[in-house]
């Protein structure tokens, strides 16, 4: 369940203020993301956290909601792996557009049901390498039920 970050915006907003854009944070977990083309490093994964911020932009007009977009803020990514007989091993990625990864690099896709708006899938494709700059990274908004 996604938090609202911008709690002040978003209690003036019900004072007829025009505000059109909120923040939120959201996490998933190993279910819910999807990690390809790792490199050797990664290559038995215990388990992978990963926690998403991102604003939501909402299109109004006076008949109502038009659409509502997404621009994700940054991504932390934690990654364990197993490494035995050793401990285990921990990587921490921080994406973030424009900063760490480009902005082209991250897909966002919209579900056929977007109601709640919070992410429901993550896909990072790392392209064999433990450079953020490199991976691709698609996230759904919203359900496709």
């Amino acid at each position: 369940m996604p938090r609202i970050d911008d709690y002040i915006s978003f209690s003036s907003n019900k004072k007829n203020k025009v505000s059109n854009e909120f923040s939120f944070s959201a996490e998933l977990g190993l279910l819910d993301v999807q990690v390809v083309n790792r490199p050797p490093e990664i290559s038995d994964v215990d388990s992978l956290e990963c926690e998403i911020e991102y604003k939501a932009g909402i299109e109004r007009r006076k008949e109502g909601i038009l659409d509502i977009s997404f621009y994700v803020e940054s991504i932390e990514l934690e990654i364990k792996v197993d490494d035995y007989p050793n401990d285990q091993k921990e990587f921490e990625f921080d994406i973030v557009p424009d900063a760490t990864i480009p902005i082209a690099s991250i897909m966002i896709q919209k579900g056929t049901r977007l109601i709640p708006t919070d992410p429901t899938f993550l896909r990072v494709d790392m392209r064999k390498s433990m450079n953020p700059k490199d991976f691709k990274v698609q996230i759904l908004f919203g359900t496709n039920e």
